[in-house]
């Protein structure tokens, strides 16, 4: 299993090479880290991760299309008309 891992609102960078504010820059570790500074289950599991991330995919989809339509309903119809 991989993991990452989350210290407060940060994730760690690959090799322990200090703090990314978004997993997307998080180091992917082989085995859950444990450290006096570090409760266990700050050591996230990708599998459990990659749920939240769909979900969150899923709710970025949502509110690019409510854009879209806003911006198409803001079009004044005559600007469909080819002519």
């Amino acid at each position: 299993m991989k993991y990452l891992i989350r210290q407060g609102d940060y994730f760690w960078r690959p090799n322990r090479c200090g703090y990314a504010g978004s997993f997307l820059e998080a180091g992917i570790y082989d085995e859950p880290i444990h450290s006096d500074r570090l409760p266990p289950d700050r050591s996230i599991p990708i599998v459990d991760f990659a749920a939240d991330l769909e979900e969150a995919e899923e709710n970025v989809r949502r509110f690019r299309a409510a854009l879209y339509e806003a911006r198409i309903d803001d079009i004044p119809k005559q600007a469909f008309k080819y002519e």
